[in-house]
């Protein structure tokens, strides 16, 4: 999979360190695959051949993972979670 970026100088400086912001996109598909904010990385997954979210990763370890509907790709649910565990802890 070839990846496009683009590179903004002026991204977020005061809250980063005045590092760049980096926006990797699929080049096959044009989605956003990662957004990078000096050491901060976001990364994001599709589903195959769809353009509906499955997972995003953030810079602190949060996994949010989606499930749809298969037939009409309704979103029947949001899980979050850090290292296999539930945020809240308890779930």
């Amino acid at each position: 999979m070839a990846l496009l970026k683009r590179i903004f100088v002026n991204g977020f400086p005061e809250l980063y360190g005045g590092a760049g912001t980096t926006i990797a996109y699929d080049a096959g598909t044009g989605r956003i695959n990662s957004l990078s904010l000096g050491n901060s990385a976001f990364a994001w997954e599709y589903l195959a051949g769809r353009d509906l979210k499955l997972k995003l990763i953030y810079p602190n370890g949060v996994l949010t993972e989606y499930a749809y509907e298969a037939s009409r790709d309704l979103l029947t649910r949001v899980k979050n979670s850090r290292s296999g565990k539930g945020v809240c802890g308890n779930c």
